[in-house]
Parts: structure tokens; C-alpha cells; sequence
């Protein structure tokens, strides 16, 4: 089995292993007649980390304004908030009907 080295080894290995990661799925409402919709949760890592991108799914082929926010910390208490989130990505997506890549660095 593996060994982890205290620090970056001089010797990389021949066959690195992939970190273990978590995917967990969210839902929310895909119905049309709902004017806002969305999520909120919170992300636990035992160290630091980078979203690159997250993924959402349309339920239409229409545009969609996409608006993500993010807080250090914890959701909870916050939720109507406004000074309390960042806004890291606003636009405007065509709809695929399919799951949408949307950049986040």
C-alpha cells in the first residue's frame, strides 16, 4: 500500500494516486413556473481547497441567468444576508438540457 512522505519527495512515484474526493448531488426545483430557485450548502475539506467549476443541470433550452455566491464558514444564519456573500460568478448560460459547466476560477 501507499506511503505518505512528509514532505514532496525527490523520487515522484511512477504511479501516483488520485486524492479521494466526495461527490454528493444536490437538488433543487426544475420547474418552470418557480421564479428563483437554487441551493445553499456547505463545503467541509480537511484542507485547503479550489472549486474550478461547478456543474448544474437545465431543465429548459432557454437562456438562463446563473448567479453563484459564496461565504467563508458556514451557511446557516445567513441565508438572507446579503452583505455576508460574494458573488463569484454572474452570467447568462444557454439551456442544453443537459449538465452545464459553469468556471469558477
Amino acid at each position: 500500500s501507499p506511503v505518505l512522505s512528509p514532505a514532496p519527495s525527490i523520487h515522484p512515484s511512477r504511479n501516483p494516486t488520485l486524492s479521494p474526493i466526495s461527490i454528493l448531488g444536490i437538488s433543487s426545483q426544475l420547474r418552470e413556473d418557480i421564479l428563483r430557485t437554487g441551493n445553499m450548502f456547505d463545503v467541509i475539506a480537511d484542507k485547503d481547497i479550489t472549486i474550478r467549476t461547478l456543474s448544474i443541470l437545465s431543465p429548459t433550452t432557454k437562456n438562463i441567468k446563473v448567479m453563484v455566491y459564496t461565504k467563508m464558514g458556514s451557511f446557516v444564519g445567513y441565508e438572507t444576508q446579503r452583505q455576508a456573500w460574494t458573488k463569484v460568478f454572474s452570467g447568462t448560460v444557454k439551456g442544453i438540457t443537459n449538465t452545464i459547466i459553469l468556471p469558477m476560477a
